[in-house]
């Protein structure tokens, strides 16, 4: 869907405010100003804007619709409700191939989520999303390196989206060969 904000009618108003008072505890979706929505201050002006256009050359060339929220905190919130509230809300991705993806920092909370849409999900499985997580992002952030975590994350994403294939982490972190050597171990 396109990233512009829709105009809202009174109605429209009166009902999410009925809905945000059901939700008390739920974190209010920020309107979606772009692609990079940097609610947590990580990045500097230059780098969200350089990070805006690669997102938006990438949407251009593939149709895929990629984007970036930091907030500081969830504030209780459970982060997979939080980052489908943001995907419903921003509309990501065609509705009629479903592949936008979010890529969701939660700063303060320490919490990262990707977001796939079901178009992406052969291409981006949750394996990836996590390791992507703990071996380019986590890493990064802990050097305070966040612009640089960040795109390289989005890089590996967007090549993984392209079908190729993404190395990352050690490839004996292999989940499935964990189990294989976990059954083993048992003598299954």
């Amino acid at each position: 869907g396109p990233l512009i904000p829709r105009m809202r009618t009174a109605l429209t108003v009166a009902l999410s405010l009925l809905v945000v008072a059901s939700a008390a505890f739920a974190l209010d979706v920020p309107p979606v100003e772009g692609r990079v929505v940097d609610r947590a201050s990580l990045l500097t002006a230059a780098e969200a804007a350089a990070l805006e256009k690669k997102l938006a050359d990438f949407e251009k060339a593939t149709g895929h619709q990629f984007a970036l929220l930091t907030v500081p905190s969830l504030e209780d919130d459970a982060i997979e409700d939080f980052s489908m509230r943001v995907v419903e809300a921003w509309k990501l991705g065609a509705k009629d191939r479903d592949d936008g993806l979010l890529l969701l920092i939660a700063f303060e909370d320490k919490k990262m989520r990707i977001e796939v849409g079901y178009g992406l999900e052969g291409a981006i499985p949750d394996i990836l999303a996590g390791k992507i997580i703990r071996h380019t992002l986590a890493p990064a952030f802990r050097e305070g390196k966040y612009a640089e975590g960040i795109d390289t994350a989005f890089d590996q994403l967007m090549a993984a989206s392209e079908g190729e294939a993404v190395a990352v982490g050690e490839p004996e972190e292999d989940p499935l060969l964990d189990w294989f050597l976990v059954l083993l171990a048992l003598g299954a």
